[in-house]
């Protein structure tokens, strides 16, 4: 079934789609592991420093302070590139005022097409690089980097239903 809505984008529905994108992205689980392994190297470092050197803990610590620094750094990465999206967002839409405008979402067996103010796009469903839904909406990527989104917020309960469906059927696989 084939279904349309007009929706006005909110900076909320950029966030959130950004956010659920970047949680889904290798960096953040790479950034994961690292911290992980760095943890447990900078800890074995400091056991093998202070039972094989005889060292005290302030001479193993100091010693060791390059894999304790590079742990602290893995496991605040994530945060620190997440705090930049806001002011990423609010720029990205004072650049580009149609994004502000009002869209028009239609999508079909063919694929998914987005009309505003200033032209429109049909991305057919074989076309698309990936797609993803969460609890704030759709996320229709072209590239690793350019998406098209869809708030729930816009959609009724049936509306998201059938747009999952079709997603599934005739899209790539959701991730």
């Amino acid at each position: 079934m084939a279904g349309t809505v007009t929706f006005t984008p909110q900076e909320a529905d950029y966030l959130a789609a950004n956010r659920a994108l970047f949680a889904s992205h290798p960096l953040r689980r790479w950034a994961f592991w690292l911290f992980i392994v760095g943890a447990i190297l900078a800890v074995a470092d400091f056991t093998s420093r202070m039972v094989l050197s005889g060292a005290t803990a302030l001479e193993a610590l100091n010693d060791g302070a390059v894999l304790i620094l590079f742990a602290a750094l893995c496991a605040v990465l994530p945060w620190i590139v997440t705090r930049s999206f806001p002011r990423q967002i609010r720029t990205m839409m004072r650049q580009n005022r149609a994004l502000a405008g009002p869209i028009e979402c239609t999508w079909d067996e063919v694929g998914v097409q987005f009309t505003a103010s200033n032209g429109e796009i049909r991305l057919k469903w074989s076309d698309l690089h990936r797609w993803f839904s969460d609890g704030h909406g759709f996320v229709f990527l072209q590239t690793d980097r350019m998406m098209n989104i869809l708030p729930r917020r816009v959609l009724s309960a049936a509306q998201a239903l059938d747009l999952e469906e079709i997603a599934r059927r005739h899209g790539p696989k959701p991730g």
